[in-house]
């Protein structure tokens, strides 16, 4: 016979009966519910359930009998407050879905920041002016192979990119250059012609050509009406083509020192080496004079006051 069973929300429901113990989804609330059994058996014999104390309420589940204030039923473990049966829970929310974690990664970002921060800094204090020193170094080359012009290309190029301590070497060569291209004008370098100054005076004593160096005493003279303040970058030997810059030398006595207007000093400059291509001073074209003598200009060249003496080997 059919089934009959009282949801929780209070409504009669009818199933067929063979259905109990399925589920059914009640017509008033929508809740799910457990088709109870029609038939109770005890001791072997099948009673119908007992009918509900007075007061109270048949079981939604089972159908047995429950307390007015009874809020799980001892047969069958529904529990009247959740509408579930004692054993059965809905599973979290959350649970089954796929949860996406997400952790700043602190450690590697630091240690990326560390080498930036390092790669930034051996670029501003150690690349940056080693390479422009090399730059530098390079267009002293054109300087050294006596191709001024290209040397005054590169330096113009290299002005507003070396660091503030080659800038000053940059533009002293820039000072210098002019200097020596315009003095040394047509056949000059070859008929041996000195170039001298009222401003400055250079007397030459003997060379000595030692291993690797050559150094030279003069005597600088000052007959400006200001201080001048001597510099190794204004020395240099020059052939007919190539040029030798003063070396980096514990003998170079001259370097730094101020001459007082109408003052001489005296010291020496070293040179790294004699230039490869001598002056053919005579007058006959390319021979030497009656001495056999070699010779090369020794330059004083500060930017604005020039001088060229003749230097005999």
């Amino acid at each position: 016979m059919p089934i009959k069973f009282q949801c929780e929300c209070g409504k009669m429901l009818t199933a067929p009966d063979g259905t109990e113990g399925r589920r059914a989804r009640c017509s008033a609330c929508q809740r799910v519910v457990t088709i109870p059994s029609a038939l109770q058996f005890d001791d072997g014999e099948a009673t119908t359930p007992p009918p509900a104390a007075a007061g109270g309420e048949a079981c939604p589940s089972c159908g047995r009998p429950l307390a007015p204030e009874a809020a799980l039923c001892v047969q069958c473990g529904f529990d009247r407050r959740t509408g579930r049966q004692v054993g059965f829970s809905r599973r979290p929310r959350t649970e089954g879905r796929r949860r996406i974690t997400v952790q700043f990664p602190v450690v590697k970002v630091a240690v990326a920041a560390g080498v930036v921060a390092l790669l930034v800094a051996g670029w501003f204090f150690v690349a940056a002016p080693l390479l422009g020193k090399m730059r530098v170094t390079n267009a002293v080359g054109y300087v050294i192979n006596g191709d001024l012009k290209r040397a005054v290309t590169a330096f113009e190029e290299l002005q507003p990119k070396v660091s503030a301590a080659d800038r000053e070497r940059v533009d002293l060569w820039l000072r210098q250059l002019p200097l020596e291209i315009e003095k040394n004008a047509g056949k000059t370098l070859d008929q041996g012609s000195e170039v001298k100054s009222d401003t400055v005076l250079m007397d030459l004593g003997k060379p000595i050509v030692m291993s690797g160096a050559v150094v030279v005493k003069m005597r600088v003279t000052n007959r400006t009406m200001a201080p001048l303040t001597v510099r190794n970058d204004y020395f240099y030997l020059r052939g007919l083509s190539d040029i030798v810059l003063v070396a980096t030398h514990d003998d170079n006595s001259l370097d730094g020192v101020v001459v007082k207007p109408g003052e001489t000093r005296e010291g020496k400059v070293v040179f790294r080496k004699v230039p490869v291509h001598p002056v053919h001073k005579g007058k006959a074209s390319g021979a030497f004079d009656s001495a056999g003598a070699t010779y090369f200009y020794i330059m004083y060249n500060d930017g604005a006051n020039y001088v060229k003496r003749m230097l005999p080997f």
